[in-house]
C-alpha cells in the first residue's frame, strides 16, 4: 500500500514537472549542463536567459513534431509584372481570411 501511494506521488510530481519552466542564465547552464539536461529529459522546459531576457528554450524532444526548416514548402510562381513583395502581401492577406 505504501509503495503504491509513493508511486502515485512520484508520478504526479513528474507530471507537474512536465509543465514547468525553469529560467537559467547562460553561465549557470554551462556550469551545470548535465543536471539541466536531466531535468529536460524528465519533461521540464528550460528557458535560457541573458540579463533576464529569454534567448532560447530547451524542450524535451518530440518525435511527432518536425522541425520548421524541414517542412515542405510549395514553390511560388510569380505572375508576370508582380513583385515578390506584392505577392507576399497578397498571400498574407489571403491566409488571414
Amino acid at each position: 500500500m505504501f509503495y503504491k501511494s509513493l508511486t502515485n506521488v512520484i508520478l504526479s510530481v513528474k507530471a507537474e514537472r512536465r509543465h514547468q519552466m525553469v529560467k537559467v542564465n547562460i553561465r549557470t547552464l554551462t556550469h551545470n549542463f548535465s543536471s539541466y539536461m536531466k531535468r529536460v529529459k524528465a519533461g521540464e522546459r528550460v528557458c535560457v536567459v541573458e540579463r533576464n531576457i529569454p534567448i532560447a528554450d530547451i524542450v524535451p524532444h518530440n518525435e511527432h513534431v518536425s522541425a520548421g526548416w524541414k517542412r515542405p514548402v510549395k514553390k511560388v510562381r510569380l505572375p508576370k509584372g508582380v513583385s515578390l513583395a506584392e505577392e507576399v502581401v497578397r498571400a498574407r492577406k489571403e491566409s488571414s481570411r
